[in-house]
């Protein structure tokens, strides 16, 4: 994957999602047994992948079960939780998710020329990841159209 630059796109949440909720809430047996055989492998690769440097984007593959697409923020703090540093993070839900699809020069960094949607938070996402969560702003093509105020 490095030598090819391919990105790594883990979805954590995918599998965690089907763990967390179980067949009590719906979930097919026969697809808990297999996310639990599964999950510390697929944990572990993405350990090593972003030690070894290979370039990962976050994804979340909303639409499995019981994972919705408002699961951003989720996927984040499980990211934290395999010690990937919060800029890091950032990174990935960023400018690495665009140039994942191929849209850099538009999108994924504040610069002049970009399209940028801005998020403003009411405390800082390096401290605690979770602070994704706390949404003050959303600014979009230069007008607000969430104010938390």
């Amino acid at each position: 994957m490095k030598e090819q630059n391919t990105f790594l796109v883990p979805t954590l949440c995918a599998p965690q999602c089907i763990i967390d909720k179980g067949v009590e809430n719906g979930v097919a047996m026969y697809a808990v047994d297999k996310t639990l055989k599964v999950k510390d492998a697929h944990v572990e690769s993405v350990k090593k992948a972003y030690e070894k440097g290979i370039q990962i984007a976050l994804g979340t593959d909303a639409g499995t079960p019981f994972n919705y697409h408002s699961n951003t923020a989720y996927e984040m703090e499980l990211l934290a939780r395999l010690d990937i540093s919060n800029m890091d993070i950032l990174k990935m839900a960023t400018i690495n998710s665009a140039r994942c699809v191929g849209v850099e020069k538009d999108y994924g960094s504040i610069e002049v020329g970009k399209q940028a949607d801005l998020v403003c938070l009411n405390e800082n996402p390096l401290e605690n990841i979770s602070n994704v969560r706390k949404i003050n702003r959303v600014i979009q093509s230069g007008k607000i159209v969430i104010d938390n105020n």
